[in-house]
């Protein structure tokens, strides 16, 4: 399921695209409270927690504006496709990915954008203490649907009760609280995550946050593929508007070529 963000930024093309996944859409209006960025995550969560008595598994939560899919998502993630020995723990689990790779490593502290989110919702200590800490980003979040719920609930009880007044109207504050929760949170109080975590690295994860890192387009069987630097084909690429070369390569291909 993908839950867009903002509607009228999505050209017909691209809803075309992913119709072919048979995804579903839903809209949801924002808080005057919330920002839009964070108000997106209260909107999964009630639609997800009507989706419980549903046969879903699974969830990928996404940013739809600057994601391409290269394979299926859901048959790629490590101990979610049935061929991991600890399968019966998967759904316990909530996957999450770092920002960089082994040439550019993005930590909170030298990112100018996620030190300040964490530096106005919460304290100059609190990011002194994470600033070596590599960012995992939040617009890709994926788990089982007990572990996501309880992800977002802990998301937002963070917002409503351990931040700064005003510091939610930040745009892009849900990944200040999102590292928060992973990097100072869960070394300290353990006991507040009802989920396990995982965290992979860009390269070895199945979803490619491609924003601070070199892409390499290759041909494939399938025509043009952007692979990791462990040659892997990525099932997700994100922050593709990062590379107006990319989206010059997929804006020229068919529907056709784009189902295949």
């Amino acid at each position: 399921m993908v839950f867009p963000t903002q509607w009228h930024e999505l050209e017909d093309s691209f809803c075309e695209y992913h119709k072919h996944y048979n995804v579903e859409y839903f809209t949801a209006e924002p808080s005057y409270y919330f920002p839009l960025s964070l108000w997106r995550f209260r909107a999964a969560h009630f639609i997800l927690n009507d989706l419980r008595a549903a046969s879903i598994q699974n969830v990928l939560l996404l940013d739809l504006r600057d994601t391409i899919f290269q394979g299926n998502p859901f048959g790629s993630m490590p101990g979610f496709d049935g061929s991991s020995p600890d399968h019966g723990l998967a759904s316990s689990y909530v996957l999450f990915t770092q920002e960089g790779d082994s040439d550019h490593n993005v930590t909170i502290g030298g990112n100018p954008f996620n030190s300040l989110w964490v530096e106005k919702c919460f304290n100059d200590s609190v990011l002194q203490a994470i600033s070596d800490s590599n960012v995992v980003c939040s617009g890709t979040v994926f788990g089982g649907l007990d572990a996501m719920l309880a992800y977002l609930q802990l998301l937002f009880d963070v917002a409503n009760f351990a931040t700064k007044p005003g510091c939610l109207s930040l745009g892009g504050i849900d990944q200040g609280l999102h590292n928060y929760i992973l990097h100072w949170l869960k070394p300290r109080r353990p006991d507040l995550l009802s989920f396990d975590t995982l965290v992979l690295e860009n390269d070895d994860s199945p979803i490619y946050t491609v924003g601070s890192v070199e892409i390499h387009m290759t041909g494939g069987s399938d025509g043009m593929v952007v692979r990791n630097r462990r040659g892997r084909v990525p099932a997700v690429l994100h922050q593709v508007d990062r590379h107006p070369s990319l989206l010059e390569h997929v804006a020229a291909l068919s529907m056709d070529q784009l189902r295949h």
